[in-house]
């Protein structure tokens, strides 16, 4: 997709006015013009069912302990999932991961994750 400079520079101001910065890589092609390349989406992580059960619950904004009790499992078996689950959804903590969650669309069931077990 060949685009001119200018209009590039139009999209990147309406999109920090909209409160949304997407920066796509660039390539030079020829004097004036940028070719804009589709940026690869990653691969959907290979979550347990166990880590799904539990991503579920923490997007849904129940505690650690709360978490512990309904799954009959210890808090530090909570903690253990979560950490497994940031590392593969590639989040730094719960806000995030039940961001995550809500974006792709685990809580609805509107994707499905595929489950290792």
């Amino acid at each position: 997709m060949h685009v001119s400079v200018s209009s590039v520079a139009v999209d990147y101001v309406r999109q920090v006015f909209d409160h949304f910065v997407y920066l796509p890589s660039f390539q030079r092609t020829e004097p004036g013009t940028l070719c804009a390349s589709e940026p690869a989406l990653p691969p959907m992580p290979q979550l347990t069912p166990r880590e799904l059960e539990v991503l579920k619950l923490a997007a849904e904004g129940h505690s650690n302990g709360q978490m512990a009790k309904m799954l009959w499992v210890t808090e530090q078996t909570v903690k253990f999932h979560l950490s497994n689950i940031y590392r593969k959804v590639g989040v730094a903590n719960r806000t995030e991961a039940s961001r995550w969650a809500h974006v792709h669309g685990v809580l609805d069931g509107s994707i499905t994750l595929r489950a290792v077990g």
